[in-house]
């Protein structure tokens, strides 16, 4: 079965699930935004920045540098992952639309596998909605 649609289902789901809600939306490709942040593989099993900030309603790029050798996991600011992406999703958008400090890792190159909140060490970020 297609991932794309699993994916949605879930996303519809958890919108009919007030208790299980997202608190962003599913990956976008959102062209043009002013208030997007890119982040690049910076080698050597770094994100490039580690941490960004942006405004409410801002977008996160996970450029196609990620492609084949990452994923991406991202929590929803309570240590629960909300959001994750195979390693041949990339590029990603992400639009953050409420503030809070949102983990994120690859669950290849950290301690951290496929759950978040406790990790340490490794392949990890943070954006920072303000």
């Amino acid at each position: 079965m297609n991932k794309n649609y699993l994916f949605a289902v879930g996303i519809l789901l958890a919108a009919l699930l007030p208790a299980c809600q997202h608190p962003f939306p599913p990956a976008s490709a959102i062209q043009g935004n002013p208030m997007a942040r890119t982040i690049t593989y910076g080698g050597s099993l770094n994100y490039n920045p580690s941490t960004v900030t942006i405004a409410p309603g801002g977008s996160v790029i996970w450029d196609s540098s990620f492609y084949g050798g990452h994923t991406l996991y991202i929590d929803n600011g309570a240590g629960i992952c909300a959001t994750s992406f195979s390693s041949t999703s990339f590029p990603v958008t992400v639009t953050f639309p409420n503030a809070g400090s949102f983990k994120f890792h690859c669950s290849i190159h950290t301690a951290c596998g496929t759950t978040c909140g406790g990790c340490t060490g490794g392949m990890q970020g943070l954006v920072l909605v303000q």
